[in-house]
């Protein structure tokens, strides 16, 4: 006999014996011991069932996201714990800010799921949430996602090519839903069951029909293993660059035939003045005024351009045909005792003979670490004064200017895209580099912020996601580590595709070396992105209407 809503069982009787008001915060706690440093990634369906649970089990619309927001703000807490090595203050500012979003998943649930089968439902209101988490405007925050726990097994995040990492997160909601008809006596819980086998079965084809990769560039990276007390130090810059300079002639003497010598991110002494540029910078790099310009830190300016003469020196160490890409800033350095001057986060490539033959530049910028959230979203004299506000409070202003977007970089026979950091937690914007022509990607990084935390795990999962979805491999050149070597099967790097040194891949100094495998071909992501996550959430807002109108919830 098909079950319907007169033999449901209720919301709050499934969480008897607990009390409604617990079930969020065990989804919270779930998904957090899904996530690094725990890594009990299963637990992540247990989330999306425990917070609708909870929502359905509420009194009222708005506890049902004051409850949700209160367990989310626990979940970043936790979840994202490894923020709070820059300052405690960045994670509460992140909680605060996300936790209202999660919160959603309350109302959201009250007005879609109260009636009616829970598949589709249930799963597209979970990815459509943590599609809103994701492109928020200003204040994204892409981690923290039951996607982000699957994608830990080579078989559940294989997926991600067709979808990215929402379509992981709806594998994982729909074992959620599955769990939580059978629970509450719902319909919806066979197709449900449907999609996480058909998934799980994918997950043990797709890897086989991969073509045979050719071989890439050899990639060779220095690792310095600088603490970011000492790489914040501007007295000091000499001295880190002298340590570069040093693990450079090592990669050298152990790989003179590499292809391409990688800087980790912000690793060129000083900044890459607008002067020195080539070509018309345009309006977004405009020069400072004279009087800020003269006060720039003159000793850093003339180790920048000394250090940009002898590159070539540098390089030619190699067998003579190697090029490299070094981390810097634009526009130079901030100097404390002045006006704050705007910069870019940059990457330079230059051939063999130390002439630059491109760069990038940072789009994606770090709320709070790199540009000042939601600022253009006012007048523009309103944000230079909070600019300025910051600046005398703090000392600092994180007003980077963003750069133009995805383009590819060639070296060789073959084009590369490079993202910077927290770029690498956006699979959207990592397609536009394989769109663009990209046969690999590389990742530089300065991960130093996080001491040895869990941030480095989430990180490692971020990259398999970004291999997966456009079937590229990656290099990561990190400062502190984990520098690597991704490829695009699903699998956490192994061993020998880790920079390690007496066991540790975090923390440490050395050099790594890898040639990148080059894969060929698309993926249904590659071309769509997140597009298929809006036309679930038109779905959500359909249904959140229907069935609110039938159900007059309060």
């Amino acid at each position: 006999m098909p079950q319907n809503d007169t033999v449901e069982r209720p919301a709050a009787a499934v969480l008897a014996p607990l009390p409604a008001w617990s079930a969020e915060l065990l989804g919270a706690l779930a998904l957090v011991l899904a996530l690094p440093p725990w890594g009990l990634w299963p637990m992540a369906a247990l989330a999306p069932a425990l917070f609708v649970t909870g929502a359905l089990a509420s009194r009222s619309t708005w506890w049902a996201w004051a409850r949700a927001s209160l367990s989310g703000f626990v979940l970043v807490m936790l979840g994202a714990h490894w923020l709070a090595e820059t300052a405690l203050a960045s994670l509460l500012f992140v909680a605060v800010v996300v936790a209202p979003v999660i919160g959603l998943i309350g109302p959201v649930s009250r007005w879609s799921l109260s009636r009616g089968a829970l598949f589709p439902a249930l799963p597209l209101v979970w990815v459509t949430l943590e599609a809103l988490r994701m492109h928020w405007p200003d204040v994204g925050f892409s981690w923290l996602l039951v996607g982000h726990a699957w994608a830990a097994h080579p078989l559940t995040v294989q997926v991600a090519d067709l979808g990215g990492v929402l379509a992981v997160s709806f594998v994982g909601a729909c074992a959620s839903t599955a769990l939580l008809a059978w629970r509450m006596r719902r319909r919806g819980a066979l197709p449900a069951v449907l999609v996480v086998a058909t998934a799980l079965l994918y997950g043990v084809w797709r890897p086989s029909t991969l073509p045979e990769p050719e071989a890439g560039p050899l990639i060779v990276s220095i690792q310095p293993g600088f603490p970011q007390e000492l790489k914040e130090q501007q007295d000091m810059t000499a001295h880190r660059w002298q340590v570069c300079r040093q693990l450079a002639l090592r990669a050298a003497a152990e790989h003179p035939q590499a292809d391409l010598l990688v800087f980790p991110e912000t690793m060129w002494p000083g900044g890459v003045f607008e002067d020195d540029r080539r070509g018309d910078p345009g309006p977004a790099f405009a020069l400072p005024t004279t009087p800020a310009r003269d006060a720039l830190d003159d000793t850093l300016q003339q180790l920048s351009r000394q250090e940009a003469a002898r590159l070539g020196e540098l390089l030619a160490a190699f067998d003579g045909s190697t090029w490299a890409l070094i981390g810097t800033t634009l526009n130079g350095v901030l100097d404390l005792r002045n006006p704050p001057v705007r910069m870019q986060n940059s990457v330079l490539l230059f051939d063999s003979a130390g002439t630059e033959r491109d760069r990038y530049s940072k789009h994606i910028l770090i709320p709070g670490g790199e540009k000042l959230p939601l600022v253009d979203m006012v007048p523009s004299f309103v944000g230079e004064w909070i600019e300025q506000l910051v600046y005398s409070i703090a000392h600092f202003a994180p007003n980077l200017v963003p750069g133009p977007g995805p383009s590819v970089m060639r070296r060789g026979e073959h084009d590369f895209g490079v993202t910077i950091c927290f770029e690498n937690a956006y699979g959207d914007y990592t397609r536009r580099f394989v769109q663009a022509g990209a046969r690999y990607l590389v990742n530089l990084s300065n991960e130093g912020w996080f001491d040895t935390s869990a941030e480095f795990d989430h990180m490692q999962l971020q990259s398999v996601l970004r291999c997966v979805e456009t079937r590229r491999a990656m290099f990561r050149s990190t400062n502190t580590g984990i520098s690597s070597l991704v490829r695009p099967m699903g699998r956490m790097p192994r061993e020998a595709d880790v920079l390690q040194v007496n066991g540790q891949d975090r923390a440490v100094a050395g050099v790594f070396s890898a040639r990148v495998p080059l894969y060929s071909g698309s993926t249904l992501y590659t071309s769509i992105g997140d597009a298929w996550a809006w036309l679930a959430a038109l779905f959500v807002l359909a249904r959140c209407f229907f069935v609110a109108r039938m159900a007059r919830l309060p």
